[in-house]
Protein backbone atom coordinates (compact mmCIF):
# COMPACT_ATOMS: atom_id res chain seq x y z
CA UNK A 1 0.00 0.00 0.00
CA UNK A 2 2.96 2.24 1.19
CA UNK A 3 4.65 1.62 -2.56
CA UNK A 4 1.28 2.50 -4.58
CA UNK A 5 1.39 5.93 -2.30
CA UNK A 6 5.06 7.12 -4.02
CA UNK A 7 7.14 9.61 -2.06
CA UNK A 8 4.84 11.82 -0.04
CA UNK A 9 7.43 14.05 0.76
CA UNK A 10 11.18 14.56 0.91
CA UNK A 11 11.77 14.65 4.71
CA UNK A 12 15.66 15.02 3.43
CA UNK A 13 14.27 18.90 2.55
CA UNK A 14 12.73 19.84 6.19
CA UNK A 15 14.82 21.19 7.95
CA UNK A 16 17.11 22.55 5.27
CA UNK A 17 14.96 25.88 4.80
CA UNK A 18 15.83 29.33 6.72
CA UNK A 19 13.81 28.14 9.34
CA UNK A 20 15.15 24.87 9.72
CA UNK A 21 16.98 24.92 12.70
CA UNK A 22 13.79 26.98 14.45
CA UNK A 23 11.43 24.19 13.37
CA UNK A 24 13.65 21.57 14.72
CA UNK A 25 13.97 23.13 18.21
CA UNK A 26 9.74 23.65 18.12
CA UNK A 27 9.06 19.77 17.01
CA UNK A 28 11.30 19.24 20.25
CA UNK A 29 9.44 21.54 22.01
CA UNK A 30 6.02 19.93 20.92
CA UNK A 31 7.05 16.50 21.77
CA UNK A 32 8.74 17.45 25.93
CA UNK A 33 5.24 19.38 26.11
CA UNK A 34 3.09 16.11 24.88
CA UNK A 35 4.84 14.02 27.59
CA UNK A 36 4.33 16.71 30.22
CA UNK A 37 0.92 16.78 29.42
CA UNK A 38 0.85 12.78 29.42
CA UNK A 39 2.05 13.13 33.05
CA UNK A 40 -1.23 14.81 34.07
CA UNK A 41 -3.12 11.86 32.92
CA UNK A 42 -5.13 10.11 35.49
CA UNK A 43 -5.73 6.92 34.07
CA UNK A 44 -1.81 4.63 34.65
CA UNK A 45 -2.70 2.68 31.99
CA UNK A 46 -3.44 5.62 29.60
CA UNK A 47 -0.21 7.37 30.16
CA UNK A 48 2.25 4.37 30.02
CA UNK A 49 0.63 4.17 26.23
CA UNK A 50 0.85 7.84 25.47
CA UNK A 51 4.26 8.54 26.73
CA UNK A 52 5.76 5.46 25.32
CA UNK A 53 3.70 5.74 22.01
CA UNK A 54 5.13 9.81 21.99
CA UNK A 55 8.35 8.48 22.87
CA UNK A 56 8.41 6.24 19.94
CA UNK A 57 7.30 8.92 17.35
CA UNK A 58 9.93 11.24 19.07
CA UNK A 59 12.64 8.07 18.45
CA UNK A 60 11.42 7.68 14.83
CA UNK A 61 11.57 11.74 14.32
CA UNK A 62 15.00 11.22 15.26
CA UNK A 63 16.10 8.48 12.92
CA UNK A 64 14.74 11.05 10.28
CA UNK A 65 16.06 14.06 11.09
CA UNK A 66 19.22 13.50 12.89
CA UNK A 67 21.40 11.52 11.07
CA UNK A 68 22.45 12.27 7.22
CA UNK A 69 21.69 9.56 4.69
CA UNK A 70 25.34 8.38 4.63
CA UNK A 71 24.97 7.58 8.60
CA UNK A 72 22.97 4.85 7.54
CA UNK A 73 25.73 2.79 5.64
CA UNK A 74 27.65 2.69 9.03
CA UNK A 75 26.98 0.60 12.10
CA UNK A 76 24.93 2.06 14.70
CA UNK A 77 26.45 2.14 17.96
CA UNK A 78 24.97 1.62 21.62
CA UNK A 79 25.19 5.27 22.41
CA UNK A 80 22.14 5.97 19.53
CA UNK A 81 19.93 4.75 20.81
CA UNK A 82 18.87 4.26 24.51
CA UNK A 83 16.86 0.80 24.96
CA UNK A 84 13.65 2.33 25.87
CA UNK A 85 13.87 4.32 22.69
CA UNK A 86 14.15 1.28 21.00
CA UNK A 87 10.92 -0.10 22.73
CA UNK A 88 9.01 2.73 22.39
CA UNK A 89 9.86 2.70 18.67
CA UNK A 90 9.10 -1.19 17.87
CA UNK A 91 5.87 -0.47 20.18
CA UNK A 92 4.55 2.24 18.22
CA UNK A 93 5.56 0.68 15.10
CA UNK A 94 3.25 -2.58 16.37
CA UNK A 95 0.59 -0.02 17.62
CA UNK A 96 0.36 1.60 14.01
CA UNK A 97 0.61 -1.70 12.73
CA UNK A 98 -2.41 -3.06 14.19
CA UNK A 99 -4.52 0.02 13.86
CA UNK A 100 -3.88 0.42 9.81
CA UNK A 101 -4.80 -3.58 10.24
CA UNK A 102 -7.73 -2.55 12.00
CA UNK A 103 -8.95 -0.11 9.29
CA UNK A 104 -9.43 -2.61 7.06
CA UNK A 105 -11.35 -4.88 9.41
CA UNK A 106 -13.96 -1.90 10.22
CA UNK A 107 -14.32 -1.04 6.44
CA UNK A 108 -15.77 -4.85 5.26
CA UNK A 109 -17.64 -4.46 8.83
CA UNK A 110 -18.80 -1.36 7.63
CA UNK A 111 -19.59 -2.24 3.88
CA UNK A 112 -21.56 -6.03 5.93
CA UNK A 113 -23.73 -3.66 7.85
CA UNK A 114 -24.57 -1.05 4.89
CA UNK A 115 -25.31 -4.47 2.89
CA UNK A 116 -27.99 -6.01 4.99
CA UNK A 117 -29.52 -2.49 5.83
CA UNK A 118 -30.02 -2.38 1.87
CA UNK A 119 -31.09 -6.10 1.82
CA UNK A 120 -33.91 -5.65 4.89
CA UNK A 121 -34.98 -2.02 3.39
CA UNK A 122 -35.68 -2.35 -0.93
CA UNK A 123 -35.66 1.01 -2.44
CA UNK A 124 -39.30 2.16 -2.86
CA UNK A 125 -40.63 1.94 -5.98
CA UNK A 126 -42.55 4.60 -8.08
CA UNK A 127 -46.11 3.87 -8.51
CA UNK A 128 -47.22 5.39 -11.74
Amino acid sequence: TVKKAGLVFDDSELFLAATGKTLKAEFKDNFRNISRIMDCTGCEKCRLWGKTQTLGIGTALKVLFSYPDRAFRGRFTSLDFKRNEIVALITTYFQFSRSIEDIGIFRAMYQNLVTDWRASNPAPTIAS
